[in-house]
């Protein structure tokens, strides 16, 4: 992520790349610094670097999941991470006990961010989520300001930034295309362009009133039931609200009669009994949820597993269900 080996790339690739990097920057830079008065050189300096990936340098996304000494806490104005990251950190001791008078912003990425996650960290540090979205070939297609409404930086990613175009499909996948998307891929004629023009996601998401994009979810995350569509990461928010789940993770196990059916991975929290299926589908009916969208199954687990940029890794979950 720290783009070392550009070093030995052709003058014109580098130039290139750092074009590419600051146009996608300094829209971030900006939404973020808004709103919170001047930021010094060096730190406006260090914020550009963590919206650039590059605090990766010396940091291990992974490692960082899961052990919270990398992270000086006490320190931070503004920190860069995973949204697993965060969720590890709120179940940990050490956010409690540390000084978070400087924490400012909080900028997040990599996966959904769901809302009941973001007003706990918020309320437990002062510092003002604002969730990123983009890909690494096409750059941030909008990011949150710390001056935006609560509401809107916990359920939404922002609106887009003004160097790019959003498209939002009939199939409601999220397209983007402009000057942050790069041309083609190392040593390759093509690039991350479809053949329509555009960036194509694989995100679900709309556009609301107020111009602010919210992303739903992955499209291949989906699980299909029967011709319906349940999308996992509301049921995943709604299982995290249980006082007994610690964390949650959603998918579809092949089913002959109706295509797919929900299982729920479950991490249950310390000194507490674990839910049966009646439990949770109980309290799932409580919220007001759709009978469909509950899991068909249980299986508790120590804890959800990542994949190596610190993403949950369903695939591995999935694959659990075929042995």
């Amino acid at each position: 992520m720290v783009y070392k080996e550009a070093e030995s790339w052709p003058a014109s690739e580098r130039f290139r790349l750092i074009d590419q990097v600051c146009r996608s920057s300094s829209g971030i830079g900006s939404n973020i610094a808004e709103g919170h008065g001047r930021f010094s050189d060096k730190e406006f300096h260090h914020y550009c670097n963590i919206a650039r990936g590059s605090l990766a340098e010396t940091q291990n996304h992974l490692m960082l999941a899961r052990d919270l000494s990398y992270i000086p806490l006490d320190r931070w104005r503004t920190l860069h991470e995973q949204t697993m990251v965060v969720f590890r950190l709120l179940q940990s001791d050490e956010v409690g006990q540390a000084d978070l008078a400087s924490a400012r912003v909080t900028a997040v990425a990599g996966a959904p961010m769901p809302a009941d996650l973001a007003a706990r960290w918020e309320d437990l540090t002062g510092s003002r989520v604002c969730i990123f979205y983009g890909s690494m070939d096409a750059g941030q297609l909008s990011v949150g300001s710390p001056s935006d409404p609560r509401e809107k930086r916990h359920r939404t990613v922002g609106r887009p930034h003004d160097s790019c175009e959003v498209l939002i499909t009939p199939e409601g996948e999220i397209c983007m295309r402009g000057e942050t998307v790069q041309e083609r891929y190392w040593g390759e004629s093509f690039g991350p362009h479809s053949a329509d023009g555009w960036v194509h996601m694989g995100d679900l998401g709309h556009l609301d009133e107020d111009g602010y994009l919210v992303v739903a979810g992955r499209s291949k995350d989906l699980i299909i039931r029967g011709g319906t569509n349940i999308n996992p990461h509301e049921v995943e928010e709604a299982l995290r609200r249980h006082p007994a789940i610690a964390d949650a993770c959603v998918v579809g196990r092949p089913d002959r009669d109706l295509g797919e059916r929900a299982v729920a991975f479950l991490v249950v929290r310390d000194r507490r009994p674990e839910p049966d299926l009646e439990a949770i589908r109980a309290f799932l009916a409580g919220l007001g949820m759709a009978r469909y969208k509950w899991p068909e199954e249980l299986r508790t687990i120590a804890e959800i597993p990542l994949s190596g940029p610190g993403k949950v890794n369903r695939k591995a979950l999935q694959e659990s269900l075929l042995t």
